[in-house]
């Protein structure tokens, strides 16, 4: 369903989960941009991802919270009024 000029927006904390990195991956042959959040040093995600936000945390705790905090910031951000 997917086509050029969609928008994918993918978490992973580790950055190494297998399905996000397959889907990104199929994403950009589809020609979407694709948007990478993730933590600890990126794992593959930040390779793979056309933009990639990195926590810079080593925890898994912390790095949900600020992955959560982000996508409240996207949300607000994106919502027209």
């Amino acid at each position: 369903m997917i086509k050029k000029g969609d928008v994918v927006f993918a978490i992973s904390g580790s950055g190494k989960s297998p399905n996000i990195i397959r889907g990104l991956q199929l994403a950009k042959t589809k020609g979407a941009v694709t948007i990478g959040l993730t933590a600890f040093d990126g794992g593959v995600l930040k390779d793979v991802a056309s933009v990639s936000l990195v926590a810079p945390v080593k925890n898994m705790e912390q790095a949900e919270d600020l992955h959560l905090m982000v996508c409240h910031i996207l949300k607000t951000a994106l919502v027209v009024k």
